[in-house]
């Protein structure tokens, strides 16, 4: 891969595989390939949003034993809920937390949430308002380029570049396509020109030669999220084309000590 020094690489969130377990594992075999990770999102639905242990249990500092600078992330939409999210991972010490504006899940879209509510940009921008004047956290929004139209993303643009939003994820497919779907690249340049603050590139990163293509075409950008490209080869930022097997052997042995499940280990 064609890295320069001021690319950052930054885990995704991947729900029920990308939690303390196996950053802890990962980290340990492949030290200092990533420099951050967004969390796996916290859900305003279980639990107390500011006390509740096991709501904040992938976020306790105690159980992330890895050097990956840790985000939170939070999937809602309410901004009451979310502003008590802020202030409880704001008590763990963190400083940031990420709102979910992506998510294509149809359980959690057909309730309006993740990238459901970026249909409704009204009410979206009365929470974000609200969420940025309360939060005692930074607030970054992990977005899609819309639910069932790139519109979507073009109006919200101002609202983002009006409000102090710390950075913005954007993954250039809409809510409603799979992830076998064409990755909408021009929408995504278009919108890259138009915001204001720092944006990270998530989106179809499986190889070095799908980072260095897109690196040829955005050499402005520097933060790039991967998340299935990691599970696909989870060598990649050590420089291999395939996960060698002593890596595999050891992310096994890992992943029995720190109990990851099943499904994790099949990738």
């Amino acid at each position: 891969m064609s890295i320069n020094d001021k690319d950052v690489f930054i885990l995704a969130p991947l729900q029920g595989l990308s939690d303390f377990e196996f950053r802890n594992a990962y980290s340990k075999i492949f030290p200092n390939s990533f420099e951050m990770a967004v969390t796996p999102f916290i859900s305003l639905t279980h639990g107390n949003n500011e006390t509740s242990k096991k709501k904040y249990r992938d976020v306790l500092p105690e159980n992330n034993k890895n050097n990956i600078k840790l985000i939170p992330q939070v999937l809602g939409n309410d901004e009451k809920g979310i502003i008590e999210v802020a202030n409880g991972v704001y008590n763990l010490g963190y400083r940031e937390l990420n709102i979910n504006l992506g998510c294509s899940v149809k359980r959690i879209t057909r309730k309006t949430r993740g990238s459901a509510l970026m249909k409704d940009t009204e009410e979206l921008e009365r929470i974000l308002n609200k969420v940025c004047k309360a939060s005692p956290c930074s607030i970054s929004l992990k977005l899609r380029l819309g639910y069932d139209t790139n519109e979507d993303i073009f109006r919200l643009i101002p609202i983002i570049n009006s409000l102090p939003i710390s950075s913005v994820i954007i993954h250039p497919r809409l809510g409603i396509e799979d992830f076998s779907s064409q990755l909408d690249l021009d929408s995504f340049e278009k919108a890259y020109s138009l915001i204001k603050t720092k944006l990270v590139y998530n989106g179809e990163i499986r190889t070095k030669e799908d980072f260095n293509k897109l690196k040829s075409r955005f050499p402005n950008i520097n933060s790039w999220m991967i998340g299935r490209g990691v599970l696909n080869n989870p060598a990649l930022f050590a420089g291999y084309d395939k996960c060698p097997w002593g890596a595999i052997e050891k992310f096994w042995d890992y992943s029995t000590a720190y109990g990851l499940p099943f499904r994790l280990i099949q990738h």
